[in-house]
C-alpha cells in the first residue's frame, strides 16, 4: 500500500516522531531559519507524492520552497503536541515536516518533530535533531555536496535491472508467494481492517537482557540474532503454528549515505519455521540462515516490491515485526528524550529492543484495534518469562520452555479459576428449594400449561401425593425412577414427587427410539417408570421394573398429602441424565442433591434480578431444563411450560412470552436467533444462551430490538452439573469470539496441559472443573469415571476432583474464559452433546457395511451437519446412481433411528471405497472429501404449481442450496429441526397459511409438503383451529 493510499484509508499518515531537548533556551526566530536551511540542504524534506494518470505509482515532486509546518502550544498541553502532526502532514500536497514548539519550559526549548516514513526513518529523524541543534549553536556546515534521497533512489531502479537485482527481485518474489502467513492471527486478536493506531508497552529488565547475552556469548552469535530468534519461536508457542512471518528491521545505509537523509530502514520478511522438538540453538542455526539470505538481498527488496505491486509500495502488512537497536549514545539520544514510528499498522504486534548502557529496553508495539493493552502486557510478561528461562539452558527442546512466570501461574490458578464460593444451606436438598417457597408463598402460581395454571400449594399437594405413593411401592434413596409423560405438568409432579420420596429421577424423552429408552433403563437399574399407558407402549423394560400409569393410578389421590419426612442426604442421587457415549451406548451421569443445590443457588447469586416468568424450552432429558425449573420453583416464579411441538415453533414462543409475562428464556444461541425474529414488544428481562457456540453477530442482533434485557452465554457439561461459567454480553462491547465467561459461585475452571499443568493466559489448554456442583460419576462405569473424574492437582480438600471435559479454551488476559473447540471427537449439534464414536458404533453394526467414520462439518449457513463416510461391502456406490445411493441411504437412517435419537442420524453420506489413512494407520479425518449435496438431490423435477414454486424459493434460501425440485426430500438435503422451524415461519409469513411443525416431519419432499398446504388452504385450516389440533393432539398422546 503507498503512503497516499495509507492516507486515504486511514486519514492519518505514517510518521516518524521525536521530542528534542535543546536544554537552553533558543529564540523562535533561530529556530526557524534552522529548519529552512535544513529543508534547504536535504531535498527529502520538501519532497511529496504525486499520482499521476496512467502511472502504476506516484511520482516524487521536490517542491523549491520549504514544506513544513511551525506552531507554538503551552508546555502544559505536551501530549497535544505529541499528536499536533496528524492534522498537518500532507504527503501529496505538503507539509512534509511539522514542528511544535512547547513554551514554558523551565530554562529550555522542546520540540516535536514529524516527518513521514516515506521520507525518513528515526535514525534520520536523529539525524536531523542533532544537525538542527548544531545550526542553532551557530556550527559550521559541510560544505561539500551531500548525495540526496533521490540519488539513491535512481541508484536503487538501476540496481534492479542489473544481474544482481534480478537475482534479488527473484528472491523476494519467491520469499512473498504465500498469502496465509500474511493473515496469520494471535489468539486474542480482534478483527479489525483498520489497525493504524499503534500504542507500545515497555519493560526494563536487565535479568533478561543478560539471558540473552548469556546465550548469545556461549553459542557465538550476536544478542539481535537471539532476540530474534525468541521472539519468533514465542510468537509460534503463542499461534500454536510452526511457519510464521516475522518483519525484520534492516538499514541499508552505507558509508557513501553517511549524510543523507531519508528512509533507509525497510522491513524485511523472514518466513520462520520454529522446529519445537528442536533446541533454541538448532532453531536459531537455521533462523540465522534466513536472516542472512534476507540481508544479503535488503538493497532490491522496496524496488522488487514496488515494481510487484498495485500501488507503488509494499501491498500488505506484516502481522508481526522485529526491531533492533544497540549502543546508542551520544549527541541524537541526548536530545532526542522521545522517539518512535507511528508506523500506520505495518506491523499489528511487534518487538523493539534497545539498549543503552546498562540499561535495556523491552517494548511490544501493538495496533489498538486489534489487541488490548491488558492481553499485550501479558504477553510481554511471557516473553521476558521466556527469555529468562531460555538463558538457563539453550540446549532444551523449546517445547520445554515454559512462558509461565510464578507471578502468572498464581493468576491463573487462584484469581482467575475459582468463583465466588458460596456455602449451600445445610441439609437442603432439591426439592426442599421449592418445599421452603411453597411456604412462603402457597397461592402464587408455580405452573401454567395451555390455560391450565397450578399455585405452590396444589403442586406441593400433588408431589406430596405421588412421593408417599412411591414410598409405599419400596422407593429409597439412590433408587431410580424413570419418567416417561408426554404432559409438561405431570413430568414436573413426577420429579418432585420422585425427590420428596427419597428417588432419582430418569427423563426418558418419548420421542427417543424404544431401544435407546429401553437400554437407559436397564442400565441405570430403574426401580420403576412413571409413564401413561398410551406412551407406555413405546417402552420394552424386563420383567422386574414396574411400570406405574400415572393417568389410570386412582389410589394416587387417595395417598396423603402432607409433606413426607426426608430420607435422603446431600450425597444421595438426585437425578441421571444420559449423554452419548463414544463405545455405541449413551453414559449416564449421577448428579446428587449437593450438586443440583449448589448449582441452583449459584444461579440465584448470579442472577440477581429475580424470575417473574420461565419459559422452559428445553426437553425434560436435557439438563439445561433442570436450571429452569428449580431456580424458577425456589424463588417463587411461575414456570411456563410447551408441549414437544410449541418448544420449537418461533411463533408460538412469542406468542407464549407476550402472554404470560415471561421474564426468563434459556436455550440455543441459534434458535434464539430465529425467536428474535418473530418477538415483539416485550418485558423479557434475561436472555441466556447455551448449548452451543455463540455466534459473533447475535448480541447485535439481540440489542437492536432488545436493548434493555440483559443476555447471558453460559458454559457447562452435564457433568458440571448444567453450567460452570457465565458471561454477561454487554450491549456496544462485542468480540469476534463470545466468552464463555468466568467460573460461576462454588465452581472452578482450570486450562491445563496434557501433565496437567496450568497453560499460560492466551495458550489453548484442555479445560478442567471442578468445585461444589462437580457430579458423582457415570452410572456402572467406575473405570470411565477414573478416567474422566480425575483426582484434583490442585485441592484446597482431601478427596477433590476434576472433569476432563474434552473442551479447549484459554484465558484471556482479563481472566474470562475462551472456548476454542473440542479435543476430541465429540460435537455439539443444535445443543445436544453427541459422541461421534456412538454413531460409527451403530452404522458398523449393519452388514452392508465394512467401514464407517461420522464427523460435523459447517454447511454454507454455519450450521454445524453430521457426515456419514461409509465404506460399503461389496459395492461401490461412489459410481452407481443416485437412486440406488439414496435407498442405501434411507436403509441406514431407519435403522439409526431405531437406536438413536434425531439429532444424532447423519443427514449427509458420502460412499468412499476405502478410507483415507494416516502413516500410523488411523483415519485422516481432515483428507475427508466435502459431502456433494447434489447427491442427495433427486432428479429434477421443476416446481408445477405456485405453492410448489413458493415452498422451492423458501427451501433454497434456507438450505443455501441453489436449486430444489419436487421430489427432493427436506431432510435429505440437510435439514433438520431448527430450519423446519424457518420453513413454517416463512409459509406462515408469504403463503398465508397456518402450517404445524410436525407437519415437516411427516411430509418431507417438497411435492408432500405443497400437497399438505394445498389440503389446509381447501380445509380453511386457520392458526387458530391449528392450535386446537395440536393441543388435542398433545392431549391424546399425553393419555
Amino acid at each position: 500500500m503507498s503512503v497516499i493510499e495509507v492516507q486515504k484509508a486511514f486519514g492519518k499518515t505514517p510518521c516518524a516522531i521525536g521530542m528534542i531537548d535543546f536544554g537552553t533556551e533558543i529564540e523562535v526566530d533561530r529556530l526557524r531559519m534552522a529548519v529552512e536551511q535544513l529543508c534547504r540542504r536535504h531535498e527529502i524534506l520538501r519532497t511529496t507524492y504525486q499520482e499521476i494518470p496512467g502511472l502504476k505509482f506516484p511520482i516524487q515532486v521536490i517542491s523549491p520552497a520549504p514544506l513544513y509546518s511551525f506552531q507554538i502550544i503551552d508546555a502544559s498541553e505536551e501530549d497535544e503536541g505529541w499528536n499536533a502532526f496528524r492534522e498537518i502532514i500532507d504527503v501529496a500536497s505538503g507539509p512534509v515536516l511539522s514542528l511544535t514548539l512547547l513554551r514554558g519550559v523551565n530554562g529550555g526549548t522542546r520540540v516535536v518533530v514529524a516527518v513521514p516514513l516515506c521520507n525518513a526513518d528515526e535514525t534520520a529523524l536523529e539525524q536531523f535533531a542533532v544537525e538542527l541543534r548544531d545550526i542553532c549553536a551557530g556550527a559550521d556546515q559541510p560544505a561539500s555536496e551531500i548525495l540526496q534521497y533521490v540519488d539513491y533512489s535512481e541508484w536503487q531502479n538501476e540496481l534492479l535491472e542489473s544481474d544482481f537485482g534480478r537475482q534479488g527481485e527473484a528472491f523476494w518474489r519467491a520469499a512473498l508467494l504465500d498469502p496465509v502467513l500474511l493473515e496469520q492471527q494471535l489468539p486474542l486478536e480482534r478483527r479489525s481492517k483498520d489497525v493504524s493506531q499503534i500504542d507500545r508497552i515497555e519493560a526494563s529488565d536487565p535479568e533478561a537482557g543478560r539471558a540473552a547475552g548469556r546465550i548469545a556469548a556461549n553459542l557465538g552469535a550476536s544478542t539481535r540474532s537471539v532476540l530474534f530468534s525468541l521472539w519468533a519461536a514465542f510468537l509460534s508457542k503463542l499461534l500454536q503454528q510452526n511457519q510464521i512471518l516475522v518483519g525484520f528491521a534492516a538499514d541499508e545505509r552505507n558509508p557513501e549515505l553517511a549524510g543523507t537523509m531519508g528512509r533507509f530502514t525497510h522491513t524485511l520478511p523472514v518466513v520462520c519455521r520454529i522446529e519445537p522438538q528442536l533446541s533454541l540453538r538448532e532453531n536459531m542455526q537455521a533462523l540465522q540462515i534466513k536472516i542472512d539470505e534476507c540481508l544479503t538481498w535488503k538493497d532490491c527488496f522496496q524496488s522488487s516490491v514496488r515494481r510487484h505491486s498495485k500501488s507503488g509500495g509494499p501491498s500488505f502488512r506484516y502481522p508481526f515485526g522485529f526491531k533492533f537497536k544497540q549502543g546508542e549514545q551520544g549527541a541524537a539520544r541526548s536530545l532526542l528524550t522521545r522517539l518512535n514510528s507511528d508506523d500506520g499498522g505495518l506491523d499489528k504486534l511487534s518487538l523493539e529492543y534497545s539498549s543503552e548502557g546498562a540499561e535495556q529496553t523491552f517494548r511490544i508495539a501493538y495496533a489498538v484495534q486489534a489487541f488490548s493493552k491488558e492481553t499485550v502486557a501479558v504477553w510481554l510478561e511471557q516473553f521476558l518469562v521466556f527469555i529468562k528461562n531460555a538463558g538457563s539452558d539453550w540446549d532444551r527442546a523449546l517445547q520445554q520452555i515454559g512462558l509461565l512466570g510464578a507471578q502468572e501461574r498464581s493468576r491463573v490458578l487462584r484469581e482467575f479459576s475459582a468463583g465466588d464460593d458460596r456455602k449451600c444451606p445445610d441439609a437442603v436438598f432439591l426439592h426442599r428449594l421449592f418445599e421452603l417457597q411453597a411456604g412462603r408463598s402457597p397461592d402464587a402460581i408455580a405452573l401454567v400449561f395451555e390455560d391450565v395454571e397450578i399455585s405452590y400449594a396444589e403442586l406441593n399437594r400433588r408431589a406430596n401425593r405421588l412421593a408417599h405413593f412411591l414410598r409405599e411401592r419400596g422407593v429409597s434413596p439412590e433408587d431410580v425412577v424413570g419418567v416417561c409423560l408426554g404432559n409438561p405438568v405431570e413430568v414436573i409432579v413426577a420429579l418432585l414427587g420422585i425427590l420428596k420420596a427419597g428417588g432419582a429421577y430418569l427423563p426418558l424423552d418419548p420421542s427417543y427410539p424404544p431401544e435407546r429408552s429401553a437400554f437407559m433403563v436397564q442400565d441405570s437399574g430403574a426401580r420403576c417408570i412413571l409413564t401413561s399407558e398410551t406412551l407406555a407402549q413405546r417402552l420394552t423394560v424386563e420383567e422386574h421394573v414396574e411400570v406405574i400409569y400415572l393417568d389410570t393410578e386412582s389410589s394416587i389421590k387417595r395417598c396423603d398429602s402432607t409433606t413426607p419426612a426426608p430420607t435422603v442426604d446431600s450425597f444421595n442421587l438426585a437425578y441421571l441424565i444420559y449423554t452419548s457415549g463414544s463405545t455405541g451406548q449413551p453414559k449416564g451421569v449421577m448428579v446428587s442433591h449437593a450438586n443440583a443445590v449448589a448449582s441452583t443457588v449459584a444461579r440465584l447469586a448470579f442472577y440477581q434480578e429475580k424470575v417473574a416468568g420461565f419459559l422452559l424450552l428445553s426437553s425434560f432429558s436435557f439438563d439445561s431444563s433442570v436450571a429452569g425449573i428449580f431456580w424458577t420453583l425456589a424463588q417463587g416464579g411461575k414456570l411456563c411450560l410447551l408441549d414437544d411441538r410449541q418448544r420449537k415453533d418461533p411463533n408460538r414462543i412469542a406468542e407464549r412470552v407476550a402472554r404470560h409475562g415471561v421474564s426468563h428464556v434459556l436455550t440455543l444461541p441459534s434458535f434464539y436467533d430465529q425467536i428474535l425474529d418473530a418477538l415483539g414488544t416485550t418485558g423479557l428481562r434475561c436472555a441466556i444462551v447455551a448449548g452451543e457456540t455463540c455466534s459473533s453477530d447475535l448480541p447485535a442482533r439481540h440489542f437492536e430490538k432488545l436493548s434493555d434485557t440483559r443476555l447471558v452465554n453460559e458454559y457447562g457439561p452435564t457433568e458440571g452439573t448444567v453450567w460452570c461459567t457465565a458471561w454477561n454480553i454487554h450491549p456496544h462491547v462485542y468480540d469476534d469470539r463470545i466468552p464463555i465467561g468466568k467460573p460461576t459461585p462454588s465452581m472452578q475452571i482450570y486450562v491445563l496441559d496434557s501433565q496437567l499443568e496450568p497453560v499460560a493466559t492466551g495458550l489453548v489448554g484442555e479445560i478442567y472443573v471442578g468445585g461444589r456442583g462437580l457430579a458423582r460419576g457415570y452410572r456402572h462405569r467406575p473405570a470411565l469415571t477414573a478416567e474422566r473424574f480425575v483426582p484434583h492437582p490442585y485441592a484446597r480438600e482431601d478427596g477433590e476432583r476434576l472433569y476432563r471435559t474434552g473442551d479447549l479454551g484459554r484465558w484471556r488476559a482479563d481472566g474470562v474464559l475462551e472456548y476454542v473447540g473440542r479435543i476430541d471427537h465429540q460435537v455439539k449439534i443444535r445443543g445436544f452433546r453427541i459422541e461421534l464414536g456412538e454413531i460409527e458404533a451403530r452404522l458398523r453394526e449393519q452388514n452392508i457395511v465394512r467401514e464407517a467414520v461420522v464427523t460435523a462439518r459447517e454447511d454454507a449457513s454455519g450450521d454445524m451437519r453430521l457426515v456419514a463416510y461409509v465404506v460399503p461391502v461389496g459395492s461401490d456406490l461412489a459410481r452407481a446412481s443416485g437412486q440406488v445411493q439414496a435407498a442405501y441411504r434411507d436403509e441406514l437412517g431407519g435403522y439409526l433411528r431405531t437406536w438413536l435419537p434425531e439429532h444424532m442420524v447423519p443427514g449427509w453420506y458420502v460412499w468412499l471405497t476405502r478410507l483415507p489413512l494416516m502413516p500410523n494407520g488411523k483415519v485422516d479425518r481432515n483428507a475427508l472429501p466435502a459431502p456433494d449435496i447434489g447427491q442427495a438431490q433427486q432428479e429434477y423435477v421443476a416446481p408445477r404449481s405456485a405453492t410448489e414454486a413458493k415452498l422451492a424459493e423458501i427451501w433454497q434460501a434456507v438450505l443455501r442450496l441453489d436449486r430444489v425440485g419436487v421430489y427432493d426430500d427436506f431432510f435429505a438435503l440437510g435439514g433438520h429441526s431448527l430450519l423446519a422451524t424457518q420453513v413454517v415461519s416463512r409459509v406462515q409469513k408469504e403463503l398465508r397459511v397456518a402450517v404445524p411443525l410436525r407437519r415437516i416431519f411427516e411430509s418431507t419432499t417438497l411435492e408432500q409438503l405443497a400437497q399438505s398446504i394445498e389440503a389446509s388452504e381447501a380445509a380453511g385450516l386457520t392458526d387458530e383451529k391449528t392450535d386446537r389440533l395440536d393441543a388435542l393432539l398433545t392431549e391424546l398422546e399425553a393419555r
